[in-house]
């Protein structure tokens, strides 16, 4: 998932980039046109307090800085049945827990 410069700012997590803790040992070769910077996990926690591991990433491209939610938000929509239209709401578990992402599955349209 595309992560915008809006949940950035509100959601704090440009301090994640200035985290030391870097991942090591990326999985995947690196694209000749972007430039990895950072890989950090969050762990994504849901309604009924169930954590799922989230890496969030940033990569340089054309000058431009790409942040997203990779490896396990897959798994993450897939357990909520997130569909197109669904809405999610994002809150920073900070200071208590700053390294915890809450989100809220806001159904679009009511399922049988």
């Amino acid at each position: 998932m595309h992560v915008t410069l809006d949940m950035v700012d509100v959601l704090g997590l440009d301090e994640m980039e200035l985290l030391p803790g870097m991942l090591t040992g990326a999985s995947t070769r690196p694209s000749p046109t972007s430039q990895p910077l950072y890989k950090h996990i969050l762990m994504v926690r849901d309604t009924d307090s169930n954590a799922w591991p989230v890496v969030y990433e940033a990569t340089l491209s054309c000058r431009q800085r790409h942040r997203r939610l990779s490896k396990g938000w897959r798994d993450f929509c897939r357990h909520h049945g997130v569909q197109i239209g669904d809405s999610l709401e994002f809150e920073r578990c900070l200071p208590c827990e700053p390294e915890f992402l809450r989100v809220r599955v806001v159904r679009r349209h009511r399922r049988c």
